[in-house]
C-alpha cells in the first residue's frame, strides 16, 4: 500500500514566530528526493527530533518534542538557489548563525530525501520462491465476513486476547460470553499468553471447535509492534496447523483498545497471511478476515485485491 502523506495536524507544531530570519540555500533537488520529501515524517521513536511536511513546494520542519517551527524551505523546483526562513527566538532555537543554519539544514535534507526501504519488495522477493504465483488457488483460501466471529462455523476462532487469558472487552469479552464458564476455567490452567504467542482451548459453545488466544501488541510507534503482530498470525496459524485444523476466523487483532493504526495492522495481517500460505502451499486451509464493521470489511477487501494483483496474472 501507498505510504500515507504527512499534513501539519498530524503531530503537534506551531507556526513560525515573528523573531525570524531569512537568507538563501543553494541546492539542487533531484525528483526523487523530492518525492520522498513530500512524504512528510513523523517521529517514531523519542530520538526522532524532526517532524515535517510540505505544503505546495513549501517544507516545514519542526522540532518534534516542542512542535516549534524550526525552518521553512520554499523549493523552486526549477533552480538551484532557494528561499529559507530560519526560527529566532532563544526560547525556542538557540543558534543564531546562518552558516550553522545552512550546514544543518542541508545535513538534514541529505537524510531526509533518502528513499525509503522498500520493506514491501524486500517481502515480495523474499516469498517469491515459495508462493506459487501462478495458483489461483491461493486467493480461493482467503475470505472475508462481516459480522459477529462468534457465530462463525469454522473449525477455529481467533481470540484477540489480553496477557492474562481471562477475558476482557471487545472481541475477548464477547468471546468468553459466547463460549460460556467452562472456557475461563480451562484458560486459568494456561499461566497466561506472552505478546505474540498463542494458546489453544476447546470452543465449548461456540459453534467453532477450537479458539486459539493470541495477545496482540498496545500500538506505541515502537520498531517491535509489526513484528509482534506479525507473530500473533503466524503462531496461531501454525498452531491451527499443529491441531489438523483447516478453518479459521481472525479478527483485527490489536484495533480495537490496544490503538493499532487499522490501516497499519490490515497490511500486516494480510501481507503475513500471504506469506505463511506460501511456506505453507500443500496445506489446506480457509482463512477468513471477520470485520466488525463495513469500513473495516472494506479496507481488507482493497488490502487484499491490492495484493493479489501482484500475485495473479
Amino acid at each position: 500500500m501507498s505510504r500515507k502523506i504527512v499534513k501539519r495536524t498530524d503531530w503537534k507544531s506551531f507556526p513560525m514566530p515573528e523573531e525570524c530570519e531569512k537568507f538563501k540555500i543553494n541546492r539542487k533537488f533531484s525528483k526523487e528526493e523530492l518525492s520522498t520529501l513530500r512524504l512528510g515524517h513523523i517521529p517514531e521513536e523519542m530520538e526522532d527530533k524532526w517532524f515535517w511536511y510540505m505544503e505546495g513546494n513549501t517544507l516545514y520542519a519542526h522540532r518534534s518534542w516542542t512542535g516549534y517551527c524550526i525552518f521553512i524551505l520554499e523549493i523552486d523546483e526549477n533552480a538551484e538557489t532557494h528561499n529559507v526562513t530560519v526560527n529566532r527566538d532563544k526560547e525556542q532555537y538557540k543558534c543564531e548563525d546562518i552558516n550553522q543554519d545552512i550546514d544543518l539544514l542541508n545535513s538534514l535534507l541529505d537524510y531526509w530525501g533518502k528513499p525509503e526501504y522498500d520493506y514491501y519488495s524486500e517481502w515480495l522477493e523474499e516469498i517469491s520462491d515459495v508462493i506459487n504465483i501462478k495458483n489461483k488457488e491461493l486467493k480461493n483460501k482467503i475470505s472475508l465476513y462481516q459480522g459477529n466471529i462468534t457465530t462463525l462455523d469454522c473449525d477455529c476462532i481467533v481470540n484477540a486476547a489480553n496477557s492474562s487469558l481471562l477475558g476482557g472487552g471487545g472481541v475477548d469479552g464477547a468471546i468468553h460470553r459466547a463460549a460460556g464458564p467452562k472456557l475461563l476455567e480451562e484458560c486459568r490452567m494456561l499461566n497466561g499468553c506472552k505478546t505474540g504467542k498463542a494458546k489453544i482451548t476447546k470452543g465449548y459453545n461456540l459453534p467453532a471447535k477450537f479458539i486459539i488466544h493470541t495477545v496482540g501488541p498496545v500500538y506505541s510507534r515502537k520498531n517491535d509492534n509489526k513484528k509482534l503482530l506479525s507473530d500473533c498470525y503466524t503462531n496461531s496459524l501454525n498452531l491451527a496447523k499443529e491441531n489438523d485444523i483447516h478453518s479459521i476466523a481472525f479478527p483485527a487483532i490489536s484495533t480495537g483498545a490496544y490503538g493499532y493504526p487499522l490501516e497499519e495492522a490490515t497490511d500486516v495481517a494480510v501481507k503475513t497471511v500471504l506469506k505463511w500460505l506460501g511456506e505453507n502451499i500443500n496445506y489446506e486451509i480457509k482463512i477468513t478476515f471477520c470485520c466488525f464493521d463495513k469500513k473495516t470489511y472494506d479496507l481488507y477487501d482493497e488490502v487484499v485485491n491490492s495484493y493479489f494483483e501482484n500475485f495473479l496474472e
